[in-house]
């Protein structure tokens, strides 16, 4: 599971909320909100160290912004844990002008689970990605107050990657079909547990490579989405992705992904399908 595990301290102290993300892939991607808007929606600057070959933001920094931008979408308080059980994610365009914008809507909150949706667009308001989610809610105590939306603000930083987030993440292949990602402080979120959000660039690199090395696409290959369960957390490593190509979708092909955790037995910590088209 992931989801940023934070208490209510977070709600109204901006610094506890940069001394959590800090170090952290988030806090390098300088995720956070315009300092003249504190209502504005998190924002994530278009730098190039965030862009794939093609231009578009990759699949695992958008995963890692919608990941933290549910932290404004309900919430169990004040005794209750929030982690994802499921992330998808699907780029819809190549974003126009200097930030995308991460737009979140609470779809349902019930007892256990509750789901959002969001919206990620451009300076121009385009719609580049879209994300739904279903969050859990532990430890609720019953009887207490229900899940509500909390009041998260952080100012946003420019990023401060020093190279690709990919290079920065330590992806690998590990033989053929599998690739690795080692558990480093970068890659943790605050409960100290792979970042969901980060781990969705493992599942993007396998799928890729899985439909390239089959050899039926005449060139490179990118991940239009991915959906992502998470079934426990990571808290080992090194992690590896397992996949299998499902067979054709469109005019693309259905890749599934299983990560697993050597350092815990090799159980299976998510389960992911992966739309994997050409990339011309």
């Amino acid at each position: 599971m992931t989801g940023p595990d934070h208490d209510d301290a977070v709600v109204d102290d901006p610094d506890h909320a940069l001394r959590a993300v800090d170090g952290t892939v988030a806090g390098l991607l300088g995720l956070g909100y315009p300092e003249d808007d504190p209502e504005a929606p998190m924002r994530m600057e278009l730098a190039p160290t965030v862009l794939d070959d093609h231009g578009d933001v990759s699949l695992g920094a958008l995963g890692v912004l919608v990941d933290l931008a549910s932290t404004r979408a309900l919430r169990p308080r004040p005794h209750g844990r929030a982690p994802h059980a499921e992330i998808s994610v699907h780029r819809l365009q190549v974003p126009q002008g200097r930030y995308v914008h991460a737009i979140t809507r609470d779809v349902r909150a019930g007892t256990r689970t509750g789901v959002l949706e969001i919206d990620v667009v451009d300076d121009n308001g385009r719609l580049v990605a879209y994300s739904s989610q279903e969050i859990a809610f532990i430890g609720v105590i019953p009887g207490g107050p229900p899940p509500a939306p909390r009041r998260m603000w952080w100012p946003a930083r420019p990023v401060a990657l020093d190279r690709p987030l990919y290079d920065l993440l330590g992806l690998r292949r590990d033989g053929e079909g599998t690739w690795q990602m080692e558990l480093a402080p970068t890659h943790m979120n605050t409960a100290g547990a792979l970042h969901g959000g980060a781990s969705i660039a493992l599942v993007d690199v396998a799928a890729r490579s899985a439909v390239e090395d089959t050899g039926a696409t005449s060139g490179p290959c990118r991940t239009a989405g991915a959906q992502v369960r998470y079934l426990v957390p990571g808290r080992v490593g090194p992690f590896l992705a397992r996949t299998r190509v499902l067979g054709a979708v469109g005019n693309g092909f259905g890749v599934r992904v299983e990560v697993v955790d050597p350092g815990r037995d090799g159980r299976a910590v998510m389960l992911a399908t992966a739309t994997v088209v050409p990339a011309a």
